[in-house]
């Protein structure tokens, strides 16, 4: 299964401020790109193993009102395995993920102009059942 997507926005603040030169055209915290890539593969001689992979990229993204500071743009890959079964007459499910798996380095910015930087490569191991 290969769910895929890409919002293109130009978005922009118009009035006196930014006639005057006091802020910049362009909003904090948006980007004009951001795309999104999801795969999920199920064997078929074995339904119960399944294999995925995600990448998320975004464009430069605006860093202060003035529009003179940018986020970089960066692409993050993450990679991961479930394998589905039984445990006594409850379902259970074993997940393993990998994200960031080239531990990609960058920041978010929110919409006041914090930062915040994105998580590190780490690993997730994760059992969930019905009982």
């Amino acid at each position: 299964t290969l769910v895929a997507g890409n919002v293109y926005l130009d978005a922009t603040v118009s009035g006196e401020e930014v006639d005057l030169g006091l802020i910049g055209r362009r909003p904090v915290a948006t980007q004009k790109r951001l795309t999104t890539i999801n795969l999920d593969y199920q064997l078929p001689m074995l339904k119960a193993l399944s294999f995925n992979a995600n990448m998320e990229s975004t464009s430069d993204r605006i860093a202060n009102a003035a529009n003179t500071l940018f986020i970089p743009a960066r692409s993050v890959f993450s990679i991961g395995t479930r394998y589905k079964a039984k445990i006594g007459r409850s379902s259970a499910l074993l997940r393993f993920t990998v994200n960031n798996i080239f531990n990609t380095f960058g920041y978010s910015v929110g919409g006041s102009g914090f930062f915040i930087p994105n998580g590190s490569r780490r690993y997730t191991l994760a059992l969930s059942g019905d009982f």
